[in-house]
């Protein structure tokens, strides 16, 4: 099975081309996906600045490129009405969906842009999808700037919107994220997103026909 993890999360990349994660993404969290899939790889931006690998070892955790594959999406660096900027959108777009068409099963972490176009790809082609569902998309976009608190509804809305119509979600929280974006599907509550019912994922990948 191949899996694709995706999320909004910056890698980073050293001197000597090593790549680093920020936060939580570390080997243990990587290992839950490495133990339920023979494939696994990782979406998400690249930093387009370059950090010594002295001060990565310090900061970040290590990405080891020999067990997880890692698909990067540069960062752009124009301003988001250019036309520069509008022509590299569509073509990011396009490598997306290409992503998607070669991967057989998704699990996508929320609130992310990415993650909505991951999920909206994959849902067209009827191929599982998991929702981890990590923040609440308003906060996180009211908080960041006042260019975020002219997005905050629309983001709001359209994570809530997909959550619902989601077949699979693990949320982090016992209550507040399931009352701010409720599902339709199945469903756990999961506070450190050790995620141990990934096999009913699995299993339903097994009854798609992926060569369509």
């Amino acid at each position: 099975m191949k899996l694709l993890f995706v999320h909004s999360t910056k890698i980073k990349k050293t001197n000597e081309n090593n790549l680093y994660t920020s936060g939580s993404y570390n080997m243990e969290v990587w290992q839950r996906y490495l133990n339920i899939s023979h494939d696994f790889s990782v979406l998400a931006r690249l930093d387009n600045e370059s950090i010594y690998e002295n001060d990565a070892n310090k900061k970040y955790n290590y990405f080891d490129k020999t067990k997880i594959n890692f698909i990067e999406l540069p960062m752009s660096k124009h301003k988001i009405l250019s036309r520069l900027a509008i022509i590299k959108k569509i073509k990011r777009r396009k490598r997306i969906r290409e992503i998607v068409c070669q991967y057989d099963v998704f699990i996508v972490r929320m609130p992310s842009r990415l993650s909505n176009l991951v999920f909206d790809y994959a849902k067209k082609l009827k191929k599982p999808c998991l929702i981890e569902v990590v923040g609440n998309a308003w906060d996180s976009m009211w908080f960041h700037s006042f260019g975020g608190k002219l997005l905050a509804l629309s983001s709001h809305l359209k994570m809530k919107k997909r959550v619902k119509s989601a077949e699979y979600v693990v949320y982090v929280t016992e209550e507040y994220l399931q009352k701010a974006y409720p599902t339709k599907g199945k469903s756990i509550a999961c506070s450190n997103v050790v995620i141990d019912d990934l096999y009913i994922l699995r299993n339903d990948a097994t009854k798609h026909d992926f060569s369509k």
